[in-house]
């Protein structure tokens, strides 16, 4: 094998390998339930700063308590393009019969405005911060469905120009 195809051999074994991790890595997260949530703000500074990303797993609303980080949907009149907020339980009340939660940011002065009613709702708990990866994931959602599409092409076409014997690629006729 001449060096030239040798580097396209590794050239090509190393793309496979980056798109079968992340593959492997997104049917992981979606088995087990866990999302990949970028950090927005500072308000739960220093433990998960600003660009920040989380990995977080689902949570029953029966396990929470007062003093968990948790990953929940605010109230409507407090969404923001449906994104989640991350912060820490600042008191839970039974009143009647209905569990709420008040939250709060770790580096904001005052709790949230809001009630969660934990009857309703879907949360999550982070298992790990990656510092500074947020505006990466930030960015694959937005271009995610391309980017599928667009690493799928480079495999099928690195796979092929590797694969193949050079003189199936040459229009006939020509020489080699």
């Amino acid at each position: 094998m001449t060096p030239r195809r040798t580097v396209r051999v590794l050239v090509a074994t190393a793309v496979t390998s980056a798109i079968t991790t992340v593959v492997v890595i997104g049917a992981a997260l979606w088995w087990t339930g866990a999302r990949l949530v970028p950090v927005l703000t500072g308000s739960m500074a220093p433990h998960h700063p600003a660009g920040a990303l989380l990995v977080t797993k689902p949570l029953d609303a029966h396990e929470i308590r007062q003093g968990d980080v948790v990953l929940f949907p605010p109230p409507a009149a407090h969404r923001i393009d449906d994104k989640p907020v991350v912060h820490r339980v600042d008191t839970i009340q039974d009143t009647g019969g209905t569990r709420v939660m008040t939250t709060k940011g770790d580096a904001n002065p005052t709790p949230d405005p809001w009630q969660i009613d934990l009857a309703t709702g879907e949360y999550h708990t982070p298992v790990l911060t990656i510092p500074h990866a947020g505006a990466l994931v930030g960015g694959l959602r937005w271009a995610g469905p391309a980017l599928i599409v667009l690493a799928g092409l480079v495999l099928v076409a690195a796979t092929i120009r590797t694969t193949l014997p050079r003189n199936l690629l040459r229009p006939p006729g020509k020489p080699q």
